[in-house]
């Protein structure tokens, strides 16, 4: 029932969202599922940012923790306050120290650049 709402008004951001959690709640859908209508959802707002974060960690959950890994980087130099998308990569960066410390010392850097001086 949720997919014939979008068929009848396939603009709705709101009508997507409700497939993208009848999904969420459906324990058995697949990845490809799940990617679809969030990609759905983004195609007509692709600045969510909690979407974007959400799709991150469906990757994450369907062990695919470097595509995870490169939609929370593009969603961090989008919006480097994104608390979310930083808890994101440091959780998947916790078993890989040489990589967590390199992206340790790249947000130091921004930080030190946008300082005021």
């Amino acid at each position: 029932w949720a997919r014939r709402a979008t068929d009848l008004d396939p603009d709705s951001v709101e009508k997507r969202l409700l497939v993208l959690e009848v999904l969420a709640r459906s324990q058995s859908a697949p990845l490809q599922d799940y990617l679809a209508a969030i990609d759905n959802v983004l195609s007509l707002d692709p600045n969510r940012t909690d979407l974007r974060v959400l799709k991150a960690d469906v990757l994450r959950r369907f062990e695919r923790p470097d595509d995870a890994l490169r939609e929370l980087q593009a969603i961090i130099s989008r919006d480097p306050n994104s608390l979310d998308a930083v808890s994101g990569v440091a959780v998947l960066l916790a078993n890989r120290p040489a990589e967590y410390n390199q992206w340790v010392a790249e947000l130091d850097r921004r930080a030190a650049e946008s300082a005021p001086h």
